[in-house]
């Protein structure tokens, strides 16, 4: 058995050379998945994919089926079609290759993932047998068939499947050296998934959710976040910070979801979350309006409060180290907001936690600046934020 770490799309296209029989289980699929796959070997493939959220574009698929490739789409509503493997057989061996990578640009060359290689023989055979038993049963479900003239018709990509599946060309990444960091830099190329990720929460978050706490633990975009973004999110926050502050993108907690979604950067060292109700916590933090047009970029004070206290009145401690980080930190940038409405982060317990904004950035979702100019705005705050932490 072999790790796949930095190397999958290069291993994928060495095995799938010499191969005279594929079967791909994915759960999304875009053009810029499937250069491994040559022209030639199409018509000796065989694939599932699935077709939940609008991730998979459906150039990928009708490129498979023009080349002659076996396709089938699933969709069993409500639940998740999420696995990652592809079984490649040729003259003499057969390989399973297993692991977190999604056929899109980044799923097979750039994001960070882990996969496993494995060779068929005496200890592995009952798993190989597993596997293409697995996959002919799901041939079988009622929601696996052929895509065809009305599928395209009814199917409709989400904003990030189109985003993803315009990408044909692999983008590179090496992660920053510990030298590199110490002088931040902004790589377009891999910010630009922070943008679409923004466009995804805002565009498909459930309005009456958000409203009622339903229980949300199972939903795909929750599952989506846990799987796709957070590590995105993690790894532009550290670029941003220079590896001072955590990034956290959430939306379920404790099985409920959260009023907004939950999209932080702290240095949980430094403010930790004690601070909340005591002093305050100062983090960083992006936020949405009530109507999801407008986006936020903020170095925030969170606090908690009674749900008596519905006027979001501050403590003495809380507005004193709020007026003296305000004072600090309201020259810091002369392109962002200074002090923007209260705005109400999310409701557990007997308890509000606030989130006053000291200094943001402000943009509609429609006209979001470049992922250039996100980074930067990012690398601002964290700047400004490590600054404010021993305020107070």
């Amino acid at each position: 058995m072999k790790l796949l770490i930095n190397n999958f799309e290069n291993e994928l296209r060495d095995l799938a050379s010499s191969a005279t029989e594929i079967k791909v289980m994915i759960a999304f699929l875009t053009e810029g998945g499937l250069t491994w796959l040559s022209q030639d070997k199409i018509p000796s493939s065989d694939f599932i994919v699935g077709v939940d959220l609008g991730i998979t574009s459906p150039g990928a698929l009708r490129a498979l089926q023009h080349g002659g490739a076996s396709l089938r789409v699933f969709h069993d509503h409500g639940r998740l079609f999420h696995p990652k493997a592809i079984y490649l057989r040729s003259a003499t061996d057969e390989h399973l290759v297993v692991g977190s990578n999604n056929l899109t640009s980044a799923g097979i060359s750039s994001n960070y993932e882990l996969g496993a290689l494995m060779k068929r023989g005496e200890h592995s055979d009952e798993v190989f047998a597993d596997f293409l038993a697995y996959f002919e049963s799901l041939k079988q479900h009622q929601g696996c068939f052929v895509p065809g003239d009305q599928f395209y018709e009814d199917y409709r990509a989400s904003q990030i499947g189109a985003d993803l599946g315009s990408q044909l060309s692999t983008v590179r990444f090496t992660p920053p050296t510990p030298e590199e960091l110490t002088e931040p830099t902004i790589d377009p190329s891999r910010a630009s998934t922070l943008g679409r990720y923004l466009h995804l929460l805002a565009e498909e978050f459930p309005i009456r959710d958000r409203r009622t706490g339903l229980e949300k633990k199972n939903h795909p975009l929750v599952r989506l976040n846990d799987d796709e973004f957070r590590p995105l999110f993690k790894e532009v926050i550290a670029r941003a910070s220079q590896g001072r502050l955590r990034g956290h993108a959430q939306i379920n907690q404790g099985g409920n979801w959260y009023r907004i979604p939950n999209l932080l950067a702290a240095d949980d060292s430094r403010e930790p979350e004690s601070n909340g109700r005591g002093r305050g916590r100062a983090c960083l933090q992006i936020h949405f309006s009530e109507d999801y047009r407008s986006i936020y970029l903020s170095v925030v004070l969170q606090y908690y409060l009674p749900q008596s206290n519905r006027s979001g009145e501050r403590p003495e401690r809380v507005e004193r180290r709020f007026t003296q980080l305000l004072e600090h930190l309201s020259s810091f940038s002369s392109s962002a907001a200074v002090d923007l409405p209260v705005f109400l982060h999310w409701e557990y317990g007997r308890d509000y936690l606030w989130s006053k904004p000291l200094i943001s950035f402000a943009h509609e979702i429609e006209s979001l600046p470049s992922d250039e100019t996100l980074h930067a705005e990012l690398t601002l705050l964290a700047s400004a934020l490590n600054g404010a932490m021993a305020i107070g």
